[in-house]
């Protein structure tokens, strides 16, 4: 399983990238947005989608609703972009054959990567694997963040009062803590 940040909620698009159900996948623009978190994913099937999205979310599209307006999709990606999106994966070959070289030089310029899908990935298996592995992350965090928590309450006497260690340990320890 990929290795989440010890602070950050979520995977970096790299590593997704990494999960068998994106085998295959293909980075055609963007590449310096990889490190962009994902914490969500989202489907593409309204052209007017940037209204929906949400930061730190991976979108996934066929295209379809943008099928026979080629000339959008640059600005899609800027709109996109400004989001906070993660990424933008589209299956080619079934709506449309190609990604517009406009729309990839506009995502390489914005940082926002563009991921080429194989013909035979599921969209319910992208789903599936990326949320797992996401949430499987996010209690790693939470558990070592309780693992913290319940050392450093250990720690104070109990002769200390609750309020000493809600105060930190350079309150503790008679150090003043301003």
């Amino acid at each position: 399983m990929p290795k989440a940040s010890s602070r950050v909620r979520g995977l970096d698009l790299e590593s997704v990238l990494a999960l068998p159900c994106l085998a295959g996948a293909t980075v055609v623009a963007g590449r310096a947005g990889l490190g962009r978190r994902v914490t969500r994913l989202n489907v593409m099937e309204v052209p007017d989608i940037a209204a929906w999205v949400k930061p730190d979310e991976l979108l996934l599209t066929t295209g379809y609703a943008l099928r026979q307006e080629l000339d959008t999709w640059a600005q899609l990606i800027a709109d996109l972009a400004h989001t906070g999106l993660a990424g933008v994966a589209v299956k080619v070959d079934r709506y449309i054959d190609v990604l517009p070289s406009d729309m990839l030089e506009e995502a390489d310029r914005l940082g926002l990567p563009v991921i080429e899908l194989p013909a035979e990935v599921a969209f319910d298996d992208v789903i599936s694997q990326v949320l797992e592995a996401v949430l499987e992350t996010d209690r790693d965090l939470l558990t070592r963040s309780d693992e913290t928590l319940r050392s450093l309450l250990e720690s104070c006497s109990p002769a200390v009062t609750s309020s000493c260690c809600v105060r930190g340990s350079r309150a503790c320890s008679g150090e003043r803590s301003w």
